[in-house]
C-alpha cells in the first residue's frame, strides 16, 4: 500500500469521526443555539472574505501602480531617440 493511499484512508476516517462528533454535538444543544452557531459561522466568513477582497484590492492597486511607472509615457513612444 503506499504512502498517498495510507494518508487518504486517514484522512476519510478522520472526516468520519469529525462528522459523527458533529451530529452528536447537534444533539445537545436547541435548534436556535445551533442555528445561531451557524449564522455566526456564516458572519465570520463573511468578514474573511470582506478582508480577502480588500487584500486584493490593495495589491491589485500596487500592481497597476507598477505597470503604470514602466510604461513609457505616450510623448516618449512616438520621439526618435535623441542624437
Amino acid at each position: 500500500m503506499s504512502d498517498q493511499s495510507i494518508f487518504d484512508r486517514a484522512d476519510a476516517e478522520f472526516r468520519k469521526a469529525a462528522d459523527r462528533i458533529t451530529e452528536s454535538l447537534k444533539g445537545l444543544f436547541p435548534p436556535a443555539v445551533t442555528e445561531h452557531l451557524s449564522n455566526s459561522q456564516r458572519e465570520f466568513l463573511l468578514a474573511l472574505r470582506s478582508f480577502a477582497d480588500a487584500a486584493l484590492a490593495r495589491t491589485e492597486a500596487g500592481i497597476r501602480e507598477a505597470r503604470d511607472r514602466v510604461k513609457p509615457k505616450a510623448d516618449e513612444a512616438g520621439t526618435p531617440p535623441a542624437a
